[in-house]
């Protein structure tokens, strides 16, 4: 009943609420850096932005935060070192597809369901090694998961890169996209303030390309509640862009420094 209920709800929200209030955007030649609690996030939020920034000629590199072993819990016949293996194996198929060869791609390997449970040391070191990323990267877009996606692991992939662009202090834009926030939220959840200023890009152009991308996730589309997938496919990408400024206190060689110890 609830997923019947969310499959209604979910294109209402989406035409009278985020697309409504939106706003149009054009891409930018920037470096991107997407940041993916899970393998396949990014090619849900950001597979036409991905897609398109590669067709335009701009670096693109891609950071799977767990290790998304937690995906098949209920199947007890399956190892979780398999789990582990396959769903690199289709993320690396995925982002081919998009435009993104796999020494573009860092895997983590963090605790799956566990980020927003990390004791502090775990998180510092989780931290550092995100700041690494970053520094190494030269992105000045880096997407990431909206603050509010109402799932544990992308909320807390939120947290962690804003405490990392901070340590790095080289000064991006954060474009948070989201993935549970039409299928979870209900009306009353809502602000105007929220559904207004999300920028909206037109990536019709490359959908076909990013169904196939979405398509290379063979072991998680079996479990995807019906109707989910489809809000991914309408040729429209959204994004709620914060610029955070490089630090001042954060010269050139500390940013080395970090790139260099990770």
């Amino acid at each position: 009943m609830a997923n019947r209920i969310r499959k209604v709800r979910a294109p209402l929200l989406y035409r009278w609420g985020l697309k409504r209030k939106s706003v149009p955007c054009k891409l930018t030649s920037a470096p991107l850096l997407v940041v993916a609690p899970h393998h396949d996030d990014e090619t849900f939020g950001c597979g036409g932005l991905i897609a398109l920034k590669r067709q335009a000629g701009v670096a693109v590199q891609i950071v799977f935060v767990t290790d998304g072993s937690q995906s098949h819990r209920d199947h007890q016949s399956l190892r979780t070192a398999d789990i582990v293996a396959s769903r690199q194996q289709e993320a690396i198929a995925a982002c081919a597809i998009l435009g993104v060869s796999a020494v573009n791609l860092h895997f983590l390997n963090g605790a799956d369901g566990e980020l927003n449970e990390m004791a502090s040391i775990e998180r510092s070191e989780m931290v550092h090694r995100l700041a690494g990323i970053i520094a190494r990267s030269g992105a000045k877009e880096i997407g990431v998961p909206y603050r509010k996606d109402c799932h544990p692991d992308h909320e807390a992939t939120h947290a962690l890169i804003e405490d990392a662009m901070d340590l790095a202090g080289n000064g991006a834009d954060l474009l948070e996209y989201p993935i549970w926030l039409l299928w979870k939220r209900t009306l009353r959840d809502w602000t105007t303030t929220e559904l207004g200023g999300a920028e909206r890009l037109d990536v019709r152009t490359v959908q076909e390309i990013k169904n196939r991308a979405i398509a290379a996730y063979d072991s998680q589309l079996q479990g995807m509640p019906g109707g989910f997938v489809a809000q991914f496919q309408l040729g429209e990408e959204f994004f709620w862009r914060y610029r955070l400024p490089a630090r001042a206190d954060s010269p050139q060689q500390t940013r080395d420094a970090i790139a260099a110890a990770s």
